[in-house]
């Protein structure tokens, strides 16, 4: 696997056999970031999300955007939990955006939705966190899909 970062700070994983996975810091405000994350998270790339977000973990608040997300895997929902641990640990919150249904159904499965909170979108997410922040310029595309019923 290599990783590339670059320097907007994106993760990108060029794996041979897996799909490729981005992940982005979108948004950093004070006590704030939003990651956003593209493509697939399984084994190979589950650990660029584990970077992207030990990266970030001495913010009050990290938003993770998994609405762009193809498919998560149980590395990704272990790296999700680890990361909401780590951000308690820090004193602060893990909040994701989920957009599909093989993503929500993964979190169900192992409880995660409910230890970690869970929006639609990327809106949703900054204003019931109470930041009321409405995602400017190239994030506001980011997490516009609704969740499925």
């Amino acid at each position: 696997m290599v990783d590339i970062v670059d320097p907007r700070g994106t993760l990108r994983s060029n794996t041979d056999g897996a799909g490729p996975l981005t992940v982005t810091v979108t948004l950093r405000r004070a006590g704030l970031v939003v990651l956003t994350s593209h493509g697939e998270i399984d084994l190979y790339t589950a650990p660029i999300l584990r970077e992207a977000m030990a990266a970030q973990e001495k913010v009050a608040r990290m938003v993770l955007d998994l609405a762009a997300i193809e498919f998560c895997g149980v590395a990704g929902a272990r790296v999700l939990d680890e990361g909401a641990d780590r951000a308690r640990d820090h004193g602060g919150r893990l909040s994701l955006v989920v957009a599909t249904v093989g993503v929500r159904r993964l979190l169900q499965l192992t409880g995660l939705d409910r230890r970690v909170p869970t929006y639609p979108d990327l809106s949703t997410a900054l204003f019931v966190e109470g930041l009321g922040l409405a995602p400017t310029g190239s994030e506001e595309d980011a997490g516009e899909s609704p969740v499925p019923p």
